[in-house]
C-alpha cells in the first residue's frame, strides 16, 4: 500500500474533487479516469503522466496550480488515455519524446482546453509548426525536429520541473522516512527557478528544444502497447456514446473511434499480452548491466524468462469435440510464440487424468471427462503448485463461481469457446481477463 505524506494526500483530495465534478456532466472522462489507478510519484519531474493502467501525479508540482488549472491538466491526461496514445503501437522510427509532444499538440488543438498555468504542455506554437495535422503526422514532424539534437545516453535533469524520475527504483516512491517529506519553501523555490529557466531569453533554441525533449521522454516512461487496455477504452467510449454522455469530448474524436473498423480484440493478442505480463513480473535489478537511463550510476535490469503456465481445459459434457479441437489448436499456438513448456490439465467436476507437460506442439490428445463442470479443482490445483504464475482456462464458462483461496497468486485468463458464451458469462471478468475464440483460429 502506498504511503502518502500530507501534501500528496491533500493533492489526491483535490484531484478526486475534480473527478467527482465530472460525474454529473463528463461521464466519459469520469469512466476513463476510474479505469486507471491514481498513484503519487514524488520523484518524477512532471505534474502528471499516464500509462500502464496508472495516472501518476507529483504533488510538488500539482499544488502550484489553482483548482481550474489542475482540472485542465487532469483533463488533458484523461483525453490522452481516451485517444489511446499511451497504449497504441507507434509507427517504426517514431521517437518517444515526439509521441508525447504530438499528443499534447493534438489534444490542445482539438479539445476545449483552458489555461493550465504550465509550460509542460506543448502546442503547435511551441514548435512553430502548422496547425491542422493529425496525431500521426505530428509524430513524424516532431521526430524529424528532435532528431536534430545530439544523441544522449542519459537524462540527469528534467529542467522544466526539476529532478527526473529514477524509473529503475519505483519502490523508492513509497519511502516514508523523513528524507522523503517535502520542504515547502524548497519546492516553491525549485518551481520558481524552473519557470525562470524556461522563460529566460538567454537560452539558445537548441537548449530549449533539448529541455522539451527531456521532459517529454520522462512523460513517456509509462507508454507501452497494451491491446487489453485499448479494448477496455473502446468499450467505454461506445457505452457513453450510446448513453449520450460524452460531455465535452469533441464529437469528431468519438466518431473517429466509432468508425474504426479494427477487428475486436483477438484471443491471440490477449494470450500474447498475458505472457508478456508474466515475463514483466520477473524483472530483476542487477549491477552487471547499466541502467538504460543513468548508465552504471544506477542498477540495470534483466528478465528471468522462465514462465510457468498452467492450462486448464474444460472437458465437461457441454464442450463439443469441435470446441476441444479449437482449444488444443490455440494451446499449440503458444509454441510459436516463445513458450517452451506448458502444463495442461483436463477438468470437468474434478481433475481428469494426470498433468500433461507439453514441450512441443502436440497433435493428438486423449480426452477424459465429459461430466459436469466445476472451476474449483483447477483453482485448487494451481494454488497448491505455487510454481505456476499464470493460469489459462479454456471453457464455455458455465459453472458455479469458484472460491479463490487467499494464497492464490497466479494471474488468470479465461478463453471462451464462442462470442455468445463470452457475453453470457461476463461475470468471469472479476477473476481475470476474458476473451473468446471465433469460428476460425
Amino acid at each position: 500500500m502506498q504511503v502518502l505524506d500530507d501534501i500528496e494526500f491533500d493533492e489526491k483530495l483535490r484531484i478526486r474533487k475534480v473527478v467527482e465534478s465530472w460525474l454529473w456532466n463528463e461521464n466519459l472522462l469520469y469512466d476513463v479516469f476510474s479505469s486507471h489507478i491514481l498513484t503519487a510519484n514524488r520523484i518524477m519531474g512532471c505534474s502528471f503522466r499516464t500509462g500502464q493502467g496508472r495516472i501518476e501525479y507529483n504533488a510538488k508540482f500539482t499544488r502550484r496550480h489553482d483548482d481550474k488549472q489542475l482540472a485542465e491538466l487532469l483533463k488533458i491526461e484523461v483525453m490522452r488515455i481516451i485517444l489511446k496514445h499511451p497504449y497504441t503501437r507507434r509507427q517504426e522510427g517514431i521517437r518517444d519524446d515526439a509521441s508525447v509532444c504530438a499528443s499534447d499538440v493534438t489534444i490542445v488543438q482539438n479539445c476545449r482546453i483552458g489555461d493550465v498555468g504550465s509550460n509542460e504542455i506543448m502546442t503547435a506554437e511551441t514548435f512553430n509548426i502548422p496547425k491542422g495535422y493529425c496525431y500521426e503526422e505530428y509524430c513524424k514532424i516532431l521526430t524529424q525536429l528532435f532528431s536534430t539534437l545530439p544523441p544522449s545516453e542519459s537524462v540527469e535533469m528534467s529542467k522544466i520541473n526539476g529532478p527526473s524520475v529514477d524509473n529503475e527504483h519505483p519502490s523508492d516512491q513509497n519511502d516514508s522516512n523523513d528524507n522523503s517529506q517535502y520542504n515547502k519553501n524548497e519546492a516553491t523555490n525549485s518551481t520558481e527557478n524552473a519557470q525562470n529557466q524556461q522563460c529566460s531569453g538567454t537560452q539558445s533554441p537548441e537548449n530549449q528544444l533539448q529541455e522539451m525533449s527531456d521532459n517529454a521522454k520522462e512523460r513517456a516512461e509509462l507508454w507501452e502497447e497494451d491491446p487489453v487496455v485499448e479494448e477496455i477504452l473502446q468499450e467505454k467510449i461506445e457505452k457513453n456514446y450510446r448513453e449520450k454522455s460524452c460531455g465535452s469530448v469533441p464529437g469528431n474524436i468519438i466518431a473517429q473511434f466509432l468508425a474504426d473498423e479494427k477487428p475486436k480484440l483477438h484471443y491471440k493478442r490477449i494470450l500474447s499480452q498475458f505472457r508478456a505480463t508474466l515475463i514483466a513480473d520477473k524483472k530483476i535489478l542487477t549491477r552487471m548491466k547499466p541502467s538504460r537511463r543513468y548508465g552504471f550510476s544506477q542498477m540495470g535490469s534483466r528478465y528471468d524468462y522462465t514462465t510457468n503456465i498452467l492450462v486448464a481445459v474444460d472437458t465437461s459434457g457441454s464442450i463439443s469435440d469441435r470446441d476441444l479441437k479449437k482449444f488444443y489448436s490455440a494451446i499449440n499456438m503458444f509454441f510459436k510464440n516463445g513458450v517452451k513448456k506448458l502444463d495442461v490439465i483436463q477438468f470437468d467436476h474434478k481433475i481428469q487424468g494426470e498433468v500433461q507437460s507439453l514441450k512441443k506442439a502436440t497433435p493428438n490428445i486423449k480426452i477424459k471427462g465429459r461430466g459436469g463442470t466445476s472451476f474449483q479443482p483447477a483453482y485448487d490445483y494451481c494454488a497448491k503448485h505455487k510454481e505456476y504464475n499464470g493460469l489459462i482456462f479454456f471453457t464455455d464458462g458455465y459453472a458455479f463461481e469458484p472460491k479463490v483461496p487467499d494464497t492464490f497468486k497466479a494471474k488468470v485468463v479465461w478463453v471462451m469457446d464462442n462470442e455468445n458464451d463470452y457475453k453470457a458469462n461476463s461475470w468471469l471478468n472479476k477473476f481475470g481477463f476474458t476473451t473468446y475464440i471465433g469460428e476460425t483460429i
